[in-house]
């Protein structure tokens, strides 16, 4: 779940950076099907991230699940 606002009109990089990380996310999604490997669906996204450019950025996992403690499962990530 990610969330992004801009107040007024957000400088061009910002507009580029968004669309690149929504390709990557539409993209990470449909990656998600039975029997894909966690690292898989990130690798996914993080391609489209450096093929951008981006990918020094994106130090970090692709997403995890939504619980109340430790690990979060699942984690999708390298």
């Amino acid at each position: 779940m990610t969330r992004t606002i801009s107040i007024g009109e957000p400088p061009e990089i910002i507009k580029k950076v968004y669309d690149v990380v929504l390709e990557a996310q539409t993209s990470g999604i449909a990656a998600i099907k039975e029997g894909a490997k966690a690292s898989e669906v990130d690798s996914v996204a993080r391609q489209i991230i450096e093929e951008h450019g981006f990918g020094e950025y994106f130090n970090h996992g692709l997403g995890h699940g939504i619980g109340l403690g430790d690990g979060e499962v699942p984690t999708l990530n390298q």
